[in-house]
């Protein structure tokens, strides 16, 4: 599986509802492990690491249309990094991975480590 989400948050103040969008990009295997996004064609993307938090504690953000409850931390830490008149696109694994699925947990968790290594950063 060379497919990954991407999580683009979009502009906004810190008081302002967090709103975002997924993404689908190829990330191919890169043997190298060197940071090569313009070779790949793919998005520049910030990977985020974080502290997952209390599972009770939850907080809305809007992807799309869909209103998903994420972890306080994680929804925090969102709305911290989020530009107020830029979009960001970043590697989130609360969000970015299909936690209900245990298949595909299993494959991006076992990529997380060339996921962090191709983002442009991580945050």
């Amino acid at each position: 599986l060379d497919e990954i989400r991407l999580l683009e948050v979009l502009p906004g103040q810190f008081h302002d509802p967090l709103r975002c969008n997924i993404k689908h990009t190829l990330l191919p295997r890169n043997p190298n492990h060197v940071y090569q996004p313009l070779l790949f064609n793919m998005p520049e993307y910030h990977a985020l690491s974080y502290t997952w938090g209390p599972e009770a504690d939850r907080c809305a953000v809007l992807i799309g249309d869909t209103r998903l409850l994420i972890r306080k931390n994680l929804w925090l830490a969102l709305k911290s990094i989020r530009h107020q008149f830029d979009q960001s696109t970043l590697w989130v694994d609360g969000i970015c991975i299909n936690q209900s699925s245990i298949r595909e947990r299993s494959e991006q968790v076992q990529r997380m480590a060339e996921i962090f290594r191709s983002a442009k950063s991580v945050l």
